[in-house]
């Protein structure tokens, strides 16, 4: 996924699976978080978007910064209000 990334390195897709790969596989949170702060998702994509937020709140949560997980869900649901996937994530790392 590294060779992937590094030759799609405009695939938005790409380079979010790198990201998650960070994350759950290396168990690598500060890794994913450095990489998909350098991702911006096209705003006309939701999918992207959501999995954007969902993966970075993942993270933050995971390196110990609950509080900016937090705030990036409560951007991610002002922007997709009626998300339950948002809600509950943010309704979950809020307890």
């Amino acid at each position: 996924l590294d060779q992937a990334s590094q030759e799609f390195a405009n695939d938005t897709d790409v380079q979010l699976a790198a990201a998650e790969s960070q994350l759950l596989d290396r168990k690598n949170p500060q890794a994913a978080i450095d990489r998909l702060r350098r991702i911006t998702p096209p705003t006309d994509n939701r999918f992207q978007r959501m999995r954007h937020g969902m993966l970075l709140a993942d993270a933050l949560d995971a390196s110990g910064q609950r509080a900016a997980a937090v705030a990036t869900l409560q951007q991610l649901q002002a922007a997709f209000p009626n998300a339950a996937r948002i809600r509950d994530r943010l309704n979950q790392l809020q307890r």
